[in-house]
């Protein structure tokens, strides 16, 4: 993960001189160049400021590097830092809002003609600092740490590219039922915090010149579904609680990683964190996630349901053994279809939507609902915005009807996914056994259950809470996302009814 940062140097007819810092080189016109330093971001900057989900970085307004250079007395000869007395002594660079960088104080620099200069930099910018030590610590710190190095630099090399490397590690944890709805937050625990790099070391490579031994504790930031914090490389021992995991619906634990490990570097750790839910049932049965993101699925809810619903424990489902995954369909491109059966199975719903934020809710009646259908793809008033269709009390989606070409009879319906694609919607009859048409409409999501009044039960109604529990709260089998649940009326059917 690197960054190009681009310093031009503009060469004029005279030496006349702005403000300068540091002891210029004595000159007369026209032998020698001032040196004037702006930036400009590479095509493809990758470094720390801001990370995305995919590990693309970008400097962000606001953002500062130190810079320092240093006149070789020999052309030949690289020049090092000194702790002070530098040509140019940590100079500060402030990234603007159009993507360029500006020097606080607005400085010009001056070289002579056939000088060489090596220039050094780091990020982020810190008063006074000595580049033989700069010290970082992740206990205090708001961001990566990284340093450039440009040697060899001369008034005919017309700018200055400066390549930004990572110098700790990304500890990166994912906590398995955490979408962004989730409230979870997670700590890295007594690690090693701070370190000491110079800017004066032969190589890049061997910047890092020490780790303290004294630990600390540092809450990682999120980023997506992703939660992260920036260490000094380090050993991890074998059996330590290297994390504290918090959050609704289970009790704050430590998460052990297996074996011993190591944080690099310049690259990323990743740490998959399953709690231990006390009540595995009742998690969600959709998430919502932004497109790009990474989601892990505790799978405990399926065992959950399946060993304490009272019709599906009695039924055998078999739950042994290794089990697989695939995707039953999705609204964007047919991936599969097929009749083999399932244990559970789960919506994701990838959307940049976010619920909780309340500009996307709506309050009626003292009530907060979202502002559209649950799976809209839009809120222009028409098909896509009329969401994902459900069998009243079944948690799984059908595409929704801006997908539909034809609808044959009761039994089968055709979808077109826009690219030329077709994908069959089978029904199949109900059994007069509730427990029947339940565990199928476990095992076969995909397909919709034709009755003679209703899928589950030759009453219709005769289950008011298939959604929600008979006390109105949500259920194990209702559709939303968590934090959310289908409203409730007590005794009284509900605005669903079957497709």
């Amino acid at each position: 993960m690197t960054a190009a940062l681009f310093f031009c140097a503009a060469s004029v007819v005279s030496c006349q001189k702005e403000e300068t810092a540091g002891a210029a080189p004595s000159c007369a016109a026209p032998s020698c160049a001032a040196i004037r330093l702006t930036a400009e971001p590479a095509e493809f900057v990758r470094t720390k400021s801001e990370t995305d989900v995919a590990y693309a970085s970008r400097f962000v307004e606001g953002d500062a590097i130190g810079l320092f250079a240093v006149i070789r007395s020999d052309a030949e000869t690289q020049a090092y830092r000194a702790a002070s007395g530098n040509y140019i002594q940590n100079a500060k660079f402030v990234r603007q809002a159009d993507g360029s960088w500006r020097e606080e104080g607005s400085k010009s620099y001056y070289m002579e003609q056939g000088q060489v200069m090596d220039l050094y930099a780091y990020y982020p910018y810190a008063e006074n600092a000595d580049p033989t030590a700069l010290v970082y610590d992740a206990s205090v710190a708001e961001a990566d740490f990284m340093t450039a190095r440009t040697p060899g630099f001369s008034e005919r090399d017309g700018e200055i590219r400066l390549v930004f490397r990572h110098k700790l590690a990304l500890a990166e944890a994912f906590v398995a039922d955490a979408d962004k709805l989730a409230d979870y937050a997670v700590t890295v625990q007594d690690v090693r915090t701070k370190a000491v790099f110079s800017l004066a070391a032969a190589a890049q490579d061997a910047e890092m010149q020490s780790v303290d031994a004294k630990t600390a504790s540092v809450a990682m930031t999120r980023c997506g579904n992703a939660f992260r914090a920036y260490l000094p490389a380090q050993e991890i021992a074998e059996g330590k609680a290297l994390l504290k995991v918090e959050g609704n619906g289970f009790a704050a634990f430590d998460y052990t990683h297996p074996g011993k490990t190591s944080l690099a570097a310049n690259q990323v750790r990743k740490l998959l964190v399953t709690p231990a839910f006390a009540n595995p049932e009742l998690l969600p049965n959709c998430y919502v996630v932004s497109p790009g993101e990474t989601l892990y699925i505790p799978v405990s809810k399926a065992f959950g349901v399946w060993g304490k619903n009272d019709v599906l424990a009695g039924e055998g489902a078999g739950m042994l053994g290794a089990m697989g995954a695939r995707v039953v369909w999705e609204d964007v491109r047919y991936l599969l279809n097929g009749d083999g059966n399932c244990y559970w199975s789960w919506h994701i719903w990838a959307t940049e939507y976010d619920p909780s934020q309340v500009a996307g809710q709506q309050t009626v009646g003292g009530n907060v609902f979202m502002d559209r259908n649950l799976g809209a793809t839009s809120l222009v008033k028409g098909p896509q915005s009329a969401g994902c269709f459900y069998q009243w009390g079944r948690k799984d989606p059908f595409q929704g009807p801006y997908t539909w070409m034809m609808f044959l009879n009761g039994n089968a319906g055709w979808s077109n996914d826009g690219i030329g694609k077709f994908m069959t919607l089978r029904g199949f009859a109900s059994s007069n056994v509730p427990s029947e048409n339940l565990v199928a409409s476990v095992r076969q999501p995909y397909r919709y259950i034709v009755g003679v009044s209703d899928w589950l039960s030759p009453a219709v109604g005769g289950e008011d809470y298939r959604w929600s529990n008979a006390d109105g709260t949500k259920g194990v089998f209702d559709p939303c996302p968590d934090g959310w649940r289908v409203p409730f009326r007590a005794r009284e059917p509900l605005p669903h009814g079957p497709i």
